[in-house]
């Protein structure tokens, strides 16, 4: 990953913009991606911008607004209010359960350290005793065997002396094995165990700092909700009361009537809707010619104005 400066220049008018931008190559990409940012300015790191920008949105909009990187007062879709993250407050609690178990065995594993520690040079020790002893042992005797002596009393103590030296030197290394094993498997698992717990503080502080979110604004939602019932219910009204000539769908009423261009003039007290045809569909003119006598046969008011509706040719464009 890469960071540098970037000048942006607009086309038309030749302004310019110098931005940050950072070079990065995901895992499971083969090319790299231009990201642009200024959050270098606010002393922001290169890599931490880059997690920043691959994470969730909700948390790169908190970023921004609380950072004022963009100067924004709100952000759609969360509102003002700050509310514990469930989702991570589990997680956090499951990781202290884990680290707090690694956390005990640990402090049983350096509890038996010392034990561990001092029965290994214990057993070592005694083997190194016993292969001395040996050693000795077995010069004696080959120097005896060397100077031509068979038998008697002195060869029969250095070959006993020897074979009970013998005897020694294989069972302190065993036990010198086994000590040597159990003082390897202590270590191994202390630091088995502590890589363990650094690396759960390490998610733990990482989640730490996403304990609270911005609540979800539903409110906006239930406004557009109720905007499409209505806007539903009126379509509804208007194919019924109006269109019933020609039956369509919402779909179709919006496609082809709704989009309709046309103009409205005010002469003295009369308000006059004109809707202009459309040449390619004669069939929806003839339907909303219908619609308009109905209309004005309702004789409709406005701001103390008579409404009339008309259909009429487009007029030519103007130069």
């Amino acid at each position: 990953m890469r960071i540098g400066r970037a000048t942006l220049t607009h086309k038309s008018s030749g302004r310019t913009l110098e931005i940050g931008t950072l070079e990065v190559r995901r895992e499971h990409r083969e090319t790299d991606t231009i990201l642009l940012t200024n959050g270098l300015e606010l002393g922001e790191s290169g890599r931490d911008l880059a997690d920043l920008y691959f994470a969730r949105w909700p948390l790169q909009e908190n970023a921004f607004k609380e950072g004022g990187a963009l100067g924004l007062a709100e952000h759609r879709g969360n509102c003002a209010d700050m509310v514990a993250n469930i989702a991570v407050e589990t997680k956090l609690e499951k990781l202290g359960r884990q680290r707090r178990a690694a956390e005990t065995k640990l402090a049983d594993l350096e509890g038996q350290r010392g034990s561990r520690e001092l029965e290994a040079k214990k057993a070592g020790d005694e083997y190194h005793e016993a292969t001395t002893e040996l050693q000795q042992r077995r010069t004696k005797l080959d120097a005896l065997i060397g100077v031509g002596l068979r038998d008697g009393k002195e060869l029969g103590q250095a070959a006993v002396g020897h074979q009970a030296a013998l005897a020694r030197t294989e069972a302190t290394a065993i036990a010198n094995r086994k000590a040597q094993a159990k003082k390897e498997e202590n270590r191994s698992k202390r630091e088995s165990l502590t890589a363990v717990t650094e690396k759960i503080a390490g998610e733990e502080a990482k989640l730490s700092k996403l304990k609270m979110i911005r609540r979800l604004d539903v409110e906006p939602e239930k406004i557009l909700t109720a905007t499409k019932l209505a806007l539903s219910l009126l379509i509804t009204f208007a194919l019924r009361e109006y269109l019933a000539i020609m039956a369509m769908a919402s779909q179709t009423f919006l496609s082809r009537v709704v989009c309709l261009p046309g103009r409205r003039e005010i002469v003295g007290c009369e308000e006059i809707v004109i809707l202009y045809e459309n040449p390619r569909d004669p069939e929806v003119n003839q339907a909303v010619r219908a619609a308009c006598n109905i209309l004005n046969e309702r004789n409709l008011r406005r701001e103390e104005r008579n409404l009339c509706y008309r259909v009429e040719p487009r007029p030519p464009a103007s130069k």
